[in-house]
């Protein structure tokens, strides 16, 4: 899923990570042989659909039945913030599709300009 944008500073300058911290962690993921990944195109594609019959649904809400819909046991789901400093902090869970339980919730926090290691240290922690 496309991460949440909560920054509080440069929040317009940060807007391309929503997708992409999505598609690197989707790249990362993939590398795991026990994991299968659900690509995220066809999940978008899943809740644009759904999202018109079900409007006034959450973002979560909408993926748990995407992600039901796709055959997923399980949603990566997160968001990130960008603080002065040019500090940044990611978090991300992962949410049983089922039951909407979070099994895992995880953040990692550190200078915006080592953003490729912070992702590499948050797939650790999630896995």
């Amino acid at each position: 899923m496309p991460f949440a944008n909560n920054s509080l500073f440069r929040k317009a300058e940060f807007e391309p990570l929503k997708q992409g911290l999505a598609e690197i962690l989707t790249t990362e993921l993939s590398k795991i042989e026990a994991l299968k990944v659900v690509e995220r195109a066809r999940l978008d594609k899943v809740i644009k659909e759904i999202g018109l019959a079900m409007s006034g649904l959450t973002r979560d809400s909408l993926a748990q039945a995407a992600g039901k819909l796709l055959g997923a046991q399980v949603l990566l789901l997160g968001s990130f913030s960008n603080s002065f400093g040019n500090k940044i902090r990611i978090d991300a869970r992962l949410v049983k599709v089922e039951t909407g339980e979070t099994i895992k919730a995880v953040e990692v926090t550190g200078k915006a300009e080592k953003l490729f290691k912070l992702i590499k240290k948050l797939k650790s922690y999630i896995f």
